[in-house]
C-alpha cells in the first residue's frame, strides 16, 4: 500500500502564557481518542437476552507523549509549571509526511495531568511521560 509514513518530523506544541511553543526532545505522540460513554437501558423483556446500551456523554481522550529528559530546559520547565498550574492551555499535534513535510493538524485545549520524573538508569536514556487530558472537541485542519 502505498502513502504510509513514519512519524518523523511530527511535533507536540503546548502553549506558554504567550504562544504555541513547540515541545523538544519529543520520542513519540499519542493524539486524544475521544470516546463515547454509554448506559446500559437492558430490560426484562430484553430479546434473546441480549443487553441493550445507549450513548451518554463523550470523553476527549488523553494526549501522551514520551520526551527525552533534559533538566532544567524550556521544555522541561514549561511543562513543570503546567502542571502546578493545572490550569486548561491550548495544544497542537502536527502530522508529517514520510518527507517531513507538515500534512494536518489536530488542536484545542487541555490541562497537563502528568509530568512524570526520569527513570534513572545505568545504561538507559532519562525520560519523561507526559498526558495533557484534552477539554472538549479537537479541531483538525491542514497544517501551516
Amino acid at each position: 500500500m502505498a502513502g504510509e509514513s513514519i512519524g518523523w518530523k511530527s511535533a507536540l506544541y503546548l502553549h506558554d502564557g504567550t504562544a504555541l511553543v513547540k515541545l523538544a526532545g519529543v520520542v513519540s505522540i499519542t493524539p486524544p481518542d475521544p470516546v463515547l460513554d454509554e448506559v446500559e437501558v437492558t430490560d426484562l423483556e430484553a430479546v434473546n437476552r441480549y443487553r441493550d446500551f445507549i450513548p451518554t456523554m463523550r470523553d476527549s481522550g488523553v494526549i501522551t507523549a514520551v520526551l527525552n529528559y533534559v533538566g532544567g530546559s524550556a521544555t522541561d520547565t514549561l511543562l513543570r509549571a503546567a502542571k502546578i498550574a493545572a490550569t486548561d492551555r491550548a495544544w497542537e499535534i502536527v502530522y508529517s509526511d514520510d518527507d517531513g513535510t507538515a500534512l494536518r493538524k489536530i488542536s484545542g485545549t487541555g490541562w497537563v495531568k502528568r509530568y512524570s520524573e526520569p527513570e534513572i538508569t545505568l545504561d538507559g536514556v532519562k525520560q519523561n511521560n507526559l498526558e495533557i487530558c484534552v477539554r472538549g472537541a479537537s479541531t483538525e485542519a491542514a497544517a501551516t
